[in-house]
């Protein structure tokens, strides 16, 4: 019994010794069965052994304004889908946009780029999502090179722009090297670089409701939050963190001037939960104010550089404590989701606390929001999508955002009026509509003419880019507010219904004078009063007026009256009787410019299908087995003939469907269509 005791006692030891060595060590005695995690945060040096902070002063934008992305109009550019410079393809390139740069800067007016995924992946359509990284330091073959990207990066500075990358730190594919090794062997020395468990857990299933572990692979399961594809990478791992922050530190000291960073809320996992933990844990905060630290080096250095956040919520508190928590700065900036809901519905009182929220809670804590309408993912559909083509609308929430809170972020073709409903993000991602671009830059009314004029104001006005935000009105069809910052006074009213209206505003102070910046100049104000009416304003317009004495510029781009003007999109008649292909292009009526048309001779007896192709889009309808249709349609274009009733051909709600036309007669028929409401219809000439 003595000698039991004994060997009991120098078992224990041993096994106290060796899980002490392993605590010490920074190894996983189990990683199969056992994670890294502990609830405590992480103590002592989170870097080990990684890069120095050491910009090339040839590739890199010297500045004395750490925040000087405050002040900037940033594009987000779709790298596949925007231009491809060999035409071979269909893959937009870097080349692309080193071409193109003239038009982001002098037709559209931004002064910095965030470029989606460039770097080498495993993604194989041709519009590359490149979320699936295999290799961090090399540009993919489809996309360009590295020497095509050091000279885009030195070009847009030669042009006083900046540049961003997208930074992927969460999963990289399950085809990079790392994660190969990882699966090949439990003794391989990446194999604690990912998560592995066996048996599968129960109740890891992240959003949806399919297990976030995948396999098996040799009898192990694997994480991935997003799926099978994008293994999470383990941050629990030292390596692992000093791998992945020197990626970042490659790219910054390359030339870049910052990174929007993707899913930022994933890094870390609380595996004493049963599959709840899987986001905002307090170690991933704690991993980006490490990151923002690095980040602040070269700011010292004179090469300040920045970090926006992909926080996918709408909560605020949370939204915060990623750009600071417990009086320790995060993110520079997360990207704004609440300001992105509220603009797709122009829900003016919500975007009214929001901007509330944004001034009391946000600035004080030396955060910033970076405001979009539309992006990559299914967050909201395209402008034009989302407001069924009503270009006012896109242009009043164009407004918005640029003369709201916030440094916006301009999704690639939203400002020509591309079209892409949310629901499978391959319908956001489509190629860059040039043709419609070289339209609109000559059309002075065009969208893109009038997002060049909000931006060339906002890069005029201060108080616009960071001045405060105070309400002035929201009701009676009316959304008033006023930024200011110093002296400088901006008031930026719009109307927020179709009629034409007049509004009488009070002031929160007399203004030293009114000077009319933006819309028609039409405002009435006696020196020394609070009260100014601004008047005939248009359905869903716009007025900008500058309230200090001495503010100079005329008006950049006068009232649009609600209805007119060419449509912005390009539409096309697609089907059997002209062709799935390309089909036959519509022009605008000589009666009425916002109704497009198309004749078509058709032989009688024969069934056509046919839908409407808005920009990258399939738009379509269909009449009811009776007259259901918008008569005002055929009345403004002016047309006299048989209104024909048609029937759809499939399910409403499928994407595909089609409408069926069989013609009695052979003759000419017109096809008629108005983009901004989707009526249309067929007449018999």
């Amino acid at each position: 019994m003595k000698g039991s005791r004994f060997f009991l006692r120098v078992f224990r030891a041993i096994s106290i010794f060796f899980i002490v060595a392993a605590a010490f060590s920074g190894c996983n005695p189990n990683p199969e069965t056992e994670p890294y995690y502990s609830n405590d945060l992480i103590t002592g040096d989170y870097f080990h052994s990684i890069k120095q902070v050491n910009p090339d002063t040839s590739n890199s934008l010297h500045t004395a304004d750490n925040d000087w992305y405050k002040d900037a109009v940033f594009y987000h550019l779709w790298v596949p889908a925007f231009a491809d410079s060999d035409g071979n393809d269909g893959i937009g390139d870097l080349q692309g946009i080193l071409n193109n740069l003239g038009y982001l800067q002098n037709d559209l007016g931004v002064t910095a780029i965030w470029l989606s995924p460039i770097f080498r992946s495993n993604s194989t359509s041709s519009n590359l999502h490149g979320y699936d990284a295999i290799d961090f330091y090399t540009v993919d073959s489809r996309l360009g090179t590295n020497d095509d990207l050091k000279t885009l990066i030195q070009q847009v500075h030669s042009r006083g722009m900046r540049i961003i990358f997208d930074y992927v730190p969460n999963h990289v594919s399950n085809q990079h090297p790392w994660f190969i090794q990882s699966a090949g062997s439990t003794s391989s020395s990446y194999r604690d670089w990912f998560i592995w468990r066996n048996p599968r857990p129960s109740g890891w299933t992240g959003w949806d409701t399919y297990s976030d572990f995948h396999g098996p692979i040799n009898g192990s399961y694997y994480y991935g939050i997003f799926w099978e594809g994008m293994p999470d990478l383990n941050y629990d791992n030292p390596d692992v963190r000093d791998a992945m922050a020197d990626v970042f530190l490659n790219w910054l000291n390359f030339g870049f001037d910052g990174m929007r960073i993707d899913a930022v809320k994933y890094l870390y996992e609380d595996w004493n939960t049963n599959g709840s933990g899987y986001a905002d844990q307090p170690k991933t905060f704690q991993h980006w104010q490490k990151v923002r630290s690095l980040l602040d080096e070269y700011a010292s250095a004179g090469y300040a550089k920045f970090m926006v956040a992909e926080n996918w919520t709408s909560d605020h508190t949370n939204l915060v404590q990623y750009m600071n928590k417990d009086a320790v700065p995060g993110f520079h900036m997360t990207l704004d989701f609440p300001f992105a809901y509220a603009a797709a519905n122009l829900d003016t009182n919500a975007l009214n606390g929001h901007w509330q929220w944004v001034q009391s809670s946000v600035v004080p804590a030396g955060g910033w929001m970076g405001t979009f309408t539309s992006n990559h993912d299914n967050v909201v559909s395209r402008p034009m999508t989302t407001f069924n083509g009503d270009a006012a609308k896109v242009r009043l929430q164009a407004a918005l955002q640029l003369t709201g809170p916030g440094t916006p972020f301009l999704y690639y073709g939203n400002e020509i009026g591309m079209t892409g409903a949310a629901g499978n993000d391959i319908n956001l991602r489509q190629p860059f509509d040039w043709t419609g671009a070289s339209t609109q830059k000559s059309n002075g009314t065009s969208l893109l003419s009038w997002h060049k004029a909000l931006i060339t104001l906002r890069k005029e006005r201060a108080s616009l880019r960071r001045g405060a935000y105070q309400l002035i009105k929201n009701q009676g069809g009316v959304f008033a507010y006023e930024r200011s910052l110093g002296d400088e006074r901006t008031l930026v009213v719009m109307n927020t219904g179709a009629a034409q209206a007049s509004f009488t505003l009070t002031l929160s102070q007399v203004p030293e004078a009114v000077h009319t910046l933006f819309g028609s100049d039409d405002a009435s104000w006696s020196g020394g009063s609070s009260a100014i009416t601004i008047n005939n304003v248009a359905g869903y317009g716009v007025r900008v007026l500058a309230l200090e004495s001495g503010a100079s510029g005329g008006t950049l781009i006068n009232d649009i009256p609600y209805g007119s003007g060419t449509p912005q999109s390009t539409v096309s008649l697609m089907g059997t009787l002209s062709n799935w292909t390309s089909g036959v292009a519509m022009s605008p009526s000589s009666a009425d410019s916002s109704i497009l048309e198309v004749s078509r001779s058709l032989s009688g007896g024969i069934s056509y299908q046919f839908k409407f192709k808005e920009g990258s889009d399939y738009w379509y309808g269909w009449l009811e087995l009776s007259s259901a249709y918008d008569p005002t349609l055929v009345q403004a274009a002016d047309i006299s003939g048989t209104v024909i009733v048609l029937s759809q051909f499939a399910d409403a709600g499928d994407a595909n469907h089609n409408i069926q036309f069989t013609p009695a007669a052979s003759t000419s028929y017109i096809f008629l269509y108005r983009p901004t409401d989707k009526h249309w219809c067929v007449v018999l000439q």
